[in-house]
């Protein structure tokens, strides 16, 4: 090389100072050296662009979204049942109101028909009296209990005779 100093083809390389290095060392130096704390830093300074690993807990926010959406279902089932329930009650607590009234009705109307047969009509004093006896039975409601005694009397009187 031209211009740089003195040497010889083939010659093995020296300093002036006389220190033997090897070409591959000459520009290395510890300053240029990776230090490991420097290798740490640039590490993660890489590693803080790049996304975390976040698959446990979407999964056990997914997990949690799945059992709180049975446990509405659950709830909604529960209402619904609850409901029929009750709805259920309310038509049987109705058919029987319907039945009572229509007890009612027909009682009514039978007293209202003794009524106007002891009002209209020309009657035997024992006919008088067998009809007051059933209005005061069904006003007073023992009209039915009292009709099944007196048949069973009149069976057995039949019965002994």
């Amino acid at each position: 090389m031209a211009g740089i100093g003195k040497y010889k083809k083939g010659k093995k390389f020296e300093l002036k100072s006389g220190n033997n290095i090897s070409f591959k060392e000459m520009g290395s130096s510890p300053l240029k050296q990776a230090d490991a704390t420097l290798v740490n830093a640039a590490q993660n300074a890489a590693m803080a662009n790049v996304p975390g690993d976040w698959s446990r807990s979407l999964n056990k926010q997914y997990e949690g979204i799945i059992a709180s959406n049975q446990a509405v279902a659950n709830i909604g089932s529960t209402i619904a049942a609850g409901a029929a329930e009750l709805g259920i009650k309310g038509i049987k607590k109705k058919q029987k109101a319907k039945k009572q009234q229509a007890k009612q009705d027909a009682r009514k109307e039978k007293i209202d028909a003794i009524k106007t047969e002891m009002r209209t009509k020309q009657m035997s004093e024992e006919r008088k009296a067998d009809l007051q006896s059933r209005l005061d039975d069904l006003q007073f409601g023992n009209g039915d209990e009292k009709k099944k005694k007196k048949k069973k009397k009149k069976d057995k009187d039949k019965d002994e005779d």
